[in-house]
């Protein structure tokens, strides 16, 4: 691919995430969002994906849910999703009954109501990696690359940082693609791959520089 068609695309994809954070910004997943966390304590040891599918059945496959098993013996069921109807709530109370032969009713459904959690909140416990990773970064490209220029090196290890978490960003918001637990797991990821394609990208530079050389000291024999 051109690499100034590639740029555009970048640009693009950039500037059409940031139009799209504004106006309508991150679509927090459940873990992230406003939710409610019901409780159902089984007491007995349970089978997760028998929970899933319970979960499935009553508030949609396709509904944004997280399953949990708690307490010790993994005897009490946590579903999350972000909102539950009476009626969902009678269902489930009705279908663990008789999964697990419980006489349980709607006083016994814990309901724990869930507040969103700010973006800030979610990216402040990743803030001391990145910021490591990148000084470590800066520090090795500026020794390793010492024949080039340093403002060179310090310019292209800006761009690829921001540029791939801002391409990340902005596929996420784009998309709708929901914010959860592996997100900023991910965003280091990237982080990191970025920085070793750089060192790739100026492992070039180098041998280019070096190529000038050998080319400059021949024609001076």
């Amino acid at each position: 691919m051109n690499r100034k068609l590639l740029y555009i695309i970048i640009a693009i994809i950039i500037i059409a995430g940031a139009i799209m954070g504004i106006t309508k910004g991150f679509n927090k997943g459940v873990t992230y969002a406003d939710s409610q966390k019901i409780e159902v304590y089984i007491n007995q040891k349970i089978d997760k994906n028998d929970i899933q599918e319970i979960a499935d059945d009553i508030f949609g496959k396709n509904t944004p849910k997280q399953i949990q098993t708690v307490e010790i013996f993994n005897d009490m069921i946590a579903i999350t999703v972000q909102s539950a109807t009476d009626e969902q709530l009678d269902n489930l109370v009705k279908t663990v009954n008789e999964k697990y032969g419980l006489e349980h009713t709607r006083d016994d459904v814990n309901i724990i109501y869930v507040t969103a959690i700010h973006i800030k909140d979610m990216i402040k416990e990743y803030v001391l990696s990145a910021v490591f990773i990148i000084g470590i970064a800066f520090i090795y490209m500026i020794i390793r690359y010492y024949k080039i220029k340093t403002g060179k090196v310090i310019c292209v290890t800006l761009l690829s940082v921001i540029i791939p978490e801002a391409v990340l960003a902005s596929i996420y918001t784009i998309f709708r693609l929901p914010l959860n637990e592996l997100t900023m797991p991910l965003g280091l990821l990237v982080l990191v791959l970025s920085i070793f394609i750089e060192g790739l990208y100026l492992d070039k530079v180098v041998e280019k520089l070096k190529k000038k050389e050998e080319e400059f000291v021949e024609e001076e024999k």
